[in-house]
């Protein structure tokens, strides 16, 4: 077989210069030969000491500042990588701009070679549309210019005679004409090294953190090993791996238990294969599933028992007969990092007295973060906020659709200065549509809230006619949801450009009736699991179709507006969005007997093996319902939340 690669890769000639996209042909042996020759157990054993000189410092990074313990590992993982690649001897920083651009670079590829990412995977004709592919050759030219200019400071080394440590680049630079290796691609053969060391072994080291303070009955055998066999008095080398099986245990049940990957790069089937009775068809796609390994119980009985004995034979030896392929189906070593922390540290979870608590048939309380603590984005608001609140509140008025209870409540929430906070820089017509579309999700909201499912998807009927026909007069006897959509989107396409109004039309619909799907929900008083629910919610919660104000202005592309990356970005937006919606909100949902449809009810549901009831306070003696006393103090109920802002904040750790 060969590795699959995308028609959007081979156009941009990427597929011609990474090992991993080349077909099975001596271009590609030529390259395995000298990725062999410097990546083979043998050869691996000269970098141990440069790994145990990093894994030194990572422990003494830890023991400083224990609570930025992953970016430690980060940084551990970087320098280590930087240094086998490009011979770097100073500590290198997981920001460091070559580290950042390498992982740019990654997500890029990752990206690029899902199956469907682009159109021209299934219609390579698309490949000859001028510019359809520009932005992927762009990212091309980059790529390569910038691992060769990493390869380009190797030679200049080299011939300064500065180049005083071994590493990959300067290897293939000494034997380049005995390897037969062309000028062309070579930068990338070092470079993917690098991109696909430094991230999965950061990733794995801070698992095998995470198995030991949560599984302390396995931790403490390994530090019980590690007294008897070295001692308290230093840390563990390469030549005590075969004298410390429970250490080595930990890892391979750590990387089972929680595999770095859930899948290997796809395969392709250059011509058909037999293989136990089954046959893999030529043009076939084949991918690894890592996860499926990894949780087959005919192989590991109790799949989801953290159980590290399970690697140990009846001698104590780790067992011969048994593997997992982490990363990848071929021959990694990972040891030093973990083997040496594990001695250094007693890990616990951040909660764990609350934890045991949980355990307890005493009552419980819920802890929730403060979100807004340490929100690291500049705020600026619309600076025609003013003019334009006053005239929106006084047209929202003339439709006199709430209550004066409602009324007082909308006045409450302001939001005309979320709409302000949400899009700063818009112009003024722009910037009242996106007032208006905030009321109508207050409107809808408020008049959905309480609803069966039949009367939730009349009124979602309207609103689907309304938009569809802003230019058509509402029948008198009607809900006055229809009045009020036909006017905001009548007034919103006066300025919109086409491919914002076609973006919103194609994205509002999901929202509008995921709300009939939680009118059935309620009805049926239906509690969803955590992953349902968030599929439902991240509709309801209204995020997506707030984008296509952003591009008012523009004609964007459909290839932009939905291109994966921002497709993941805005679901990041999303959930850090309905995590903090939900939270504020629980308390009040719940004294009205409305938390149905929350992420901390559906989060509940998952605890509920836990014996004991939860804490209830009262705290409204005048409701006939109690409601949970909820604090600001960190927990692990939103430790989804800060994951969420790491990614879509890289500086915010």
């Amino acid at each position: 077989m060969k590795y699959v690669f995308r028609s959007s890769e081979d156009i941009t000639a990427t597929r011609r210069l990474r090992a991993s996209l080349e077909d099975n042909n001596e271009r590609l042996r030529r390259m395995r030969r000298v990725l062999h020759a410097n990546l083979q157990p043998k050869v691996a054993e000269t970098y141990e000491p440069m790994q145990t000189r990093h894994a030194k410092n990572l422990v003494l990074d830890i023991l400083n500042d224990p609570k930025n313990h992953q970016r430690h590992v980060m940084r551990y993982s970087a320098s280590v990588i930087m240094s086998f690649a490009y011979g770097k001897i100073s500590p290198t920083s997981y920001t460091d701009p070559e580290v950042v651009s390498i992982n740019r670079f990654s997500a890029r590829f990752c990206q690029t070679m899902k199956p469907g990412a682009y159109l021209v995977d299934a219609y390579p004709i698309l490949r000859f549309v001028p510019g359809y592919l520009s932005q992927l050759k762009a990212w091309h030219t980059e790529e390569l210019a910038f691992y060769d200019g990493l390869l380009d400071t190797v030679r200049r080394q080299m011939r300064e005679g500065t180049a005083t440590s071994p590493s990959f680049a300067r290897f293939i630079l000494e034997h380049q004409k005995q390897y037969q290796l062309e000028d062309a691609g070579l930068g990338y053969l070092a470079g993917v090294v690098s991109a696909a060391g430094y991230d999965m072994t950061a990733s794995a080291i801070t698992i095998m953190m995470m198995a030991a303070a949560t599984h302390t009955d396995a931790q403490a055998r390994v530090q019980e090993e590690l007294d008897h066999v070295v001692g308290r008095m230093q840390l563990p080398m390469f030549t005590d791996q075969e004298v410390l099986p429970q250490v080595t245990a930990f890892i391979l049940e750590s990387l089972r238990w929680r595999p770095v990957t859930l899948g290997g790069l796809a395969h392709l089937a250059n011509k058909d294969v037999i293989w136990k009775n089954y046959l893999i068809p030529e043009g076939a796609t084949v991918i690894g599933n890592h996860w499926a390994i990894a949780n087959d119980p005919e192989v590991f009985p109790e799949l989801q028992t953290f159980n590290p004995q399970r690697w140990i034979d009846d001698a104590g030896r780790v067992r011969s007969d048994l593997r997992f392929f982490t990363y990848g189906f071929g021959h990694r070593k990972l040891w030093t990092g973990p083997a040496t922390i594990r001695p250094s540290f007693n890990f616990c979870t951040p909660h764990q007295n609350y934890i045991s608590v949980v355990m307890d048939a005493r009552p419980k309380t819920i802890y929730l973060p403060d979100t807004m603590v340490n929100w690291p984005w500049p705020r600026t608001i619309n600076p025609h906020y003013e003019d334009v609140k006053a005239e929106v509140d006084a047209s929202f008025r003339d439709f006199k659709a709430l209550s004066p209870k409602s009324q007082e409540a909308f006045d409450k929430c302001n939001f005309a200065l979320l709409t302000a906070l949400l899009y700063p820089k818009a112009p003024r017509e722009h910037f009242r549509v996106g007032c208006d579309l905030m009321n109508l999700f207050f409107i809808l909201d408020e008049y959905t809230n309480f609803k069966n499912e039949a009367l939730t998807k009349e009124m979602a009927d309207i609103v689907f006619d309304a938009l569809h026909n802003p230019h058509k007069k509402r029948p008198e006897d009607e809900c006055v949801l229809g009045e009020i959509v036909r006017q905001f989107w009548a007034h919103a396409i006066k300025s919109a450009s086409l491919s914002s109004q076609r973006h919103f039309l194609e994205t509002f619909p999901a929202y509008l009736y995921s709300v009939v799907a939680e009118a059935l929900d309620r009805g049926q008083d239906h509690r969803r699991s955590l992953d349902d629910y968030l599929k439902l919610r991240r509709k309801t919660v209204g995020v997506i179709p707030s984008f296509p104000m952003l591009e008012m202005a523009i004609d964007l592309p459909d290839e932009v507006f939905y291109h994966p990356v921002i497709m993941d970005l805005a679901e990041c937006i999303t959930d850090l969005v309905l995590i903090d919606n939900d939270m504020i909100s629980y308390n009040k949902e719940q004294a009205i007997g409305n938390e149905g449809h929350n992420i901390i009810t559906s989060w509940r549901r998952g605890l509920r093996p836990y014996p004991g009831p939860w804490a209830i306070t009262p705290t409204n003696p005048s409701k006939h319902r109690n409601y949970e006393t909820v604090s600001t103090t960190q927990c692990t109920i939103c430790k989804s939340y800060l994951t969420l802002c790491q990614r879509s904040h890289p500086t915010w750790r």
